[in-house]
């Protein structure tokens, strides 16, 4: 008898209770990667990745094979974004974060979020596109994820104002038209003569 969706949605956030986690499932989203890979990407002790995939396969989201002494990790079939569409929230209560990549899947999938109010994670979201509570207030984090659920058209708005910030700044056209520009305008910077030392003419 196949679960419920509720009881699919419930466990599968349960999981993703960890940002290690979260990047594996970003990373298998491509296809299958080798443990070797997994730590290059993400920079973490092999111990501490081994605990975080032990889970993520307890929970049958991921599987591994072995060949010699190779390990793969994939995703283990389904959606992810499915689920995140279904969401009624999407919760990164994230002590620190380099640069916001999960956001960006949750604001492209319309999800409404509750995050931790980090400067790489407002650079993402802006202003108002979600409720940011401080980082480790886990009674802050409870009352936003409260406030999404009691106000269901409220998060719709938001999640919707996101979605437009996406479009309008990190599609991949987007992100590669800014670092094309950023690269004229610095070549251009270097194209420039020198400027003369002062009380010299040229």
């Amino acid at each position: 008898m196949q679960a419920p969706l509720y009881q699919v949605k419930a466990e599968f956030f349960r999981m993703l209770g960890h940002p290690v986690r979260i990047r594996v499932l970003e990373l298998l989203q491509h296809g299958p990667v080798s443990v070797r890979d997994l730590l290059a990407d993400i920079e973490i002790e092999p111990s501490s990745l081994s605990q975080q995939l032990a889970v993520l396969r307890r929970s049958g989201i991921v599987t591994a094979t072995r060949s010699g002494s190779t390990v793969v990790y994939e995703l283990a079939g389904g959606d992810v974004a499915e689920l995140l569409c279904a969401a009624d929230v999407f919760v990164v209560p994230s002590r620190w974060e380099g640069f916001g990549s999960v956001l960006l899947e949750a604001m492209a999938l319309e999800a409404p979020i509750v995050a931790s109010d980090l400067p790489a994670v407002r650079e993402v979201v802006g202003d108002d596109h979600a409720l940011l509570v401080p980082p480790d207030r886990p009674d802050a984090l409870a009352a936003a994820v409260a406030a999404v659920l009691a106000d269901p058209d409220g998060a719709a708005r938001r999640a919707a104002r996101a979605r437009e910030r996406f479009l309008a700044a990190f599609t991949i056209d987007r992100v590669a038209d800014g670092m094309a520009g950023f690269y004229r305008r610095a070549l251009a910077g270097r194209a420039r003569p020198a400027p003369a030392p002062a009380g010299r003419r040229p």
